[in-house]
């Protein structure tokens, strides 16, 4: 008989909670895992994975053990049973999810598989750590409820400084205040030029009371990110061949530096929102060509150069050097599963380019990213990744490393998610379905972003205001629990004023002239407020203060706006800080 879930110290591997490929053999990138359970006080713990390679001549498999934010790799390549140990691994009080994974870099050109046969933890010092090996909501919440607790935040010894170098006085107070998130919350900005009536960031210091105030206010207090719902994408910036229009994407990335907020960019090319000279009801744009095989050969070979050279100069400008240095992310080829290679209709680019072709594409944005001497991450991005068909977003893994294989720069991981909390059975919305798909993807190595959170069209606004809250939160809690997240964006956060009914995922009701927040706004507050850092400190009798606080950039002399005073980083506790002026 098995022991009770709450008591156990060591599973076998084919009864762990959490197997992607469902099953313990990993054959290609996937994981195997569970949760873990840490008593008040914390503990200092090792684990022991016992685990068995299939024969082969090929290089040895790779597995790593992965846990809140350690990352500890074997190379498995004894055929018999045989344990790989950890390091001893300190962990607060608390929930964790781990992850036994064949990762993605480790395994790019093996071909055997490995088997996990047994995964145990053993206590080094503190309170017994346990397995709690049941894959629900619970777990899911209570992991990153954990990891945003403690790897989200950390402590710093900051020595300050006044003005010439001048140490503070002892007991001086210090307001210690979190102006900026390290993680992305964000949302969109509306509009495709500066003369659509959506567009609300073209106008510098708009009248009180008018919808462009009212949305300048609310962005600039409640996201340090914000994304081009429409503005960027190629429609909107090439409608005629050659004729290229990005003043108000350049508007948009001109106010969120100006407002020190960070963007990202959505998206170069796409299956949808195309000039019509590239694909257009009539079949006759360049890819529509392209793909026509009523043409001669000669005639689609023709189309498909001339829309590759068109591509190639839509990334000199999309991403050169006076925009690249102002968005984190950028996607490159928007839901290419969905539109394209998962695609009956033939008329799309990964039809026509294939992997290596896309690939290319990729590395075009990467080289163009580089030589502008940005660091933006180059994006997939796709959705029905949360709460429709496979739980572990298999299909979704295995299309961004059919990119990579072909020598693709992904570096960087989106999805979509707009949720609908009526549906039931299987496409029922879960935080451990969450989870199970974060994990999963996590397998790749790479920045994750929740590029485009929402709420179904189908929902009404009782609907919206009574569920939307709480998936929201779930949602928004998955990301900023999962290590390798960075971003969490709404869409259709807002709307005209002179639209009859609000989005379902509105943060702000805009009708008839209202301004005040929504059930998800106001949840959206609580959150924020709920990840924030806002503390009075004094000196130390050594010159220092000292606090814990979410990472991110810092006031400390009760200003709200300029330059920032320090940046709080995961892995650096000690600072010393000159102040421009006194606190």
């Amino acid at each position: 008989m098995t022991s009770p879930a709450v008591a156990q110290t060591s599973l076998t591997g084919s009864s762990l909670a959490l197997q992607s490929a469902a099953s313990p053999t990993l054959s290609s990138s996937g994981y195997v895992g569970t949760y873990l359970t840490v008593p008040a006080g914390g503990a200092t713990v090792k684990f022991t994975l016992n685990a068995t390679a299939s024969a082969g001549a090929t290089p040895a498999p790779h597995m790593n053990l992965a846990i809140a934010d350690t990352l500890v790799g074997f190379n498995v390549g004894n055929t018999s049973a045989t344990n790989y140990t950890t390091g001893n691994i300190s962990l607060p009080a608390g929930t964790y999810v781990i992850r036994d994974e064949r990762d993605y870099a480790g395994n790019t050109s093996v071909t055997r598989s490995f088997t996990v046969n047994n995964l145990s933890v053993s206590t080094v010092s503190g309170s017994a750590a346990t397995f709690s090996n049941t894959s629900t909501d619970a777990n899911a919440i209570a992991a990153a409820n954990t990891y945003i607790g403690n790897y989200r935040q950390g402590s710093a010894a900051v020595a300050l400084a006044g003005p010439s170098g001048i140490p503070l006085l002892t007991g001086t107070p210090v307001t210690v205040d979190l102006a900026r998130h390290a993680f992305n919350f964000g949302g969109t900005v509306s509009g495709v030029s500066a003369t659509d009536p959506k567009s609300m960031v073209n106008v510098v210091n708009p009248a009180p009371g008018t919808e462009a105030y009212k949305f300048q206010q609310f962005i600039n207090s409640h996201f340090n990110m914000i994304v081009p719902s429409n503005a960027g994408k190629w429609a909107s910036n090439e409608s005629t061949r050659d004729t290229v229009t990005m003043s108000y994407v350049d508007t948009i990335l001109n106010y969120a530096q100006s407002h020190n907020m960070r963007a990202r960019m959505h998206n170069l090319i796409w299956g949808s929102q195309q000039p019509s000279w590239v694909t257009n009801s009539s079949n006759n744009g360049l890819l529509d060509q392209a793909a026509d095989t009523t043409l001669t050969q000669a005639q689609r070979d023709t189309a498909k150069a001339d829309l590759r050279a068109e591509i190639t100069q839509r990334t000199q400008y999309y991403a050169n050097a006076a925009r690249a240095n102002k968005y984190a992310e950028v996607d490159v080829y928007n839901e290419s599963y969905h539109t394209g290679s998962n695609n009956s209709n033939p008329s799309n680019y990964w039809n026509v380019y294939g992997p290596s072709g896309v690939a290319d594409i990729y590395n075009e944005v990467q080289q163009a990213v580089t030589s502008a001497n940005s660091s933006a991450k180059i994006y997939t991005n796709e959705y029905n990744v949360f709460q429709w068909g496979d739980a572990y977003a298999n299909w979704y893994r295995q299309h961004i490393e059919s990119i990579r294989a072909a020598g693709g720069a992904v570096t960087g991981i989106g999805f979509q998610y707009y949720a609908d909390p009526t549906l039931t059975g299987s496409n029922t919305h879960s935080a451990a379905k969450m989870e199970k798909a974060l994990m999963g993807l996590s397998t790749e190595g790479l920045p994750m972003s929740l590029t485009e959170f929402g709420l179904s069209g189908a929902l009404t606004s009782a609907q919206a205001d009574s569920l939307g809250p709480g998936v929201m939160d779930d949602s928004m809690r998955m990301m900023f629990g999962t290590p390798q997240a960075t971003s969490f964006l709404i869409w259709g956060w807002w709307d005209l004023a002179t639209n009859p009914t609000r989005a379902p995922a509105a943060l702000l009701d805009n009708t008839n002239g209202n301004n005040t927040l929504t059930p998800m706004g106001v949840r959206w507050e609580q959150l924020m407020n709920e990840w924030d850092t806002h503390l009075n400190a004094t000196v130390n009798s050594d010159g220092t203060i000292t606090f814990t606080g979410f990472y991110g950039d810092y006031y400390l002399r009760g200003q709200t706006s300029g330059a920032y005073d320090m940046t709080l980083a995961k892995g650096t506790s000690s600072y010393s800080i000159t102040l421009a002026a006194p606190p």
